[in-house]
């Protein structure tokens, strides 16, 4: 819920262009991204509304896989 809250802080409102007196009714698309390490998702600007977080109105999930370095377990 914190971080539902960046999409409604009225400065950055005002970076995206919502009118001033738009403000108090603007609900914008947020994404939460996080790492997922079973996913083979890769990460576009298309996919980043792809999975809604149903409890919330334009706020979005997106699990998206990071590269892995794996080290010589051998000793």
């Amino acid at each position: 819920r914190q971080l539902s809250g960046y999409g409604r802080d009225k400065k950055i409102l005002k970076l995206l262009g919502v009118d001033e007196e738009n403000i108090g009714s603007t609900v914008v698309n947020s994404t939460i991204i996080y790492p997922d390490f079973d996913s083979d998702h890769v990460l576009t600007d298309s996919g980043l509304s792809t999975y809604p977080i149903k409890q919330f109105t334009k706020f979005y999930k997106v699990g998206i896989s990071l590269p892995v370095i794996y080290e010589n377990q051998e000793n």
